[in-house]
């Protein structure tokens, strides 16, 4: 009579069982035993083992739970591998943010929307003044620091929803989902006042200059991104720095 099992794996906080499963019958294990991705597939057996010896499961079987298990195993680890290289390839490797080659994918993306559903959204372009008389005075190493400080200070005022990067060097680009011209100025003076309202370890006051824009359904990249440049450099030319302008 066909033998009828079971099944449960337990792998890096997450449980699969097979159809209608229950703890029933005899138990046999495999594990593989692995700080990165540990894996452990149960087998209960649904056959009668009353007839049978102590251990009603064969030694062929035994290996084949565990080569499923270890099959399991290099699975996950060829995933974490993916999703480790994915990871570096679209996060800014200082800053932990978005890098300028996944920028440009979502503001792709959200042009699209615009261009074909009308989606509201604003570009912020900031960038930090006086930057290389920083990095010249106190050294590289502190304008990092500065850099990374920053970062963990604008993410902080923004929308879960909005998506930050670095632009580069000591420019952001932040991407405001459902922001209309009004709401993305209201976003960019909170992004001025809360840099300037903090001093920085050594440094001491630091501020920053914005610009920003909407995404108009007319626009590519190019279009999108050279209005927020002009209004960035409108900001620090008649703004004096420490400045907000819109186009």
């Amino acid at each position: 009579m066909p033998r009828a099992y079971l099944a449960r794996i337990r792998a890096q906080g997450w449980e699969a069982t097979s159809e209608g499963f229950r703890e029933s019958g005899a138990r046999q294990v495999a594990t593989v035993e692995h700080s990165d991705t540990p894996v452990q597939v149960e087998v209960f057996s649904l056959h009668d083992t009353a007839a049978t010896t102590a251990d009603p499961f064969l030694p062929q079987e035994q290996r084949l739970l565990d080569a499923i298990a270890e099959e399991i195993h290099q699975a996950l680890r060829h995933r974490r591998a993916l999703e480790a290289l994915q990871e570096q390839a679209t996060r800014d490797c200082l800053t932990g943010i978005f890098n300028r080659q996944h920028l440009e994918i979502e503001l792709e993306r959200a042009l699209a929307r615009t261009q074909r559903y009308g989606d509201a959204a604003a570009l912020v372009m900031l960038d930090i003044d006086h930057f290389k008389a920083i990095n010249d005075t106190y050294g590289h190493n502190t304008g990092d620091e500065i850099l990374q400080q920053l970062t963990s200070r604008v993410r902080a005022t923004l929308r879960c929803e909005d998506i930050l990067g670095r632009w580069g060097g000591e420019e952001f680009l932040a991407l405001l989902p459902g922001n209309d011209a009004g709401s993305a100025l209201r976003t960019a003076e909170r992004l001025r006042t809360c840099i300037e309202a903090e001093t920085f370890p050594e440094v001491g006051r630091v501020t920053i200059s914005l610009g920003a824009t909407i995404l108009r359904p007319e626009d590519d990249t190019t279009t999108l991104l050279a209005r927020v440049d002009q209004a960035l450099y409108e900001a620090k030319t008649s703004g004096g720095r420490n400045a907000v302008a819109a186009r």
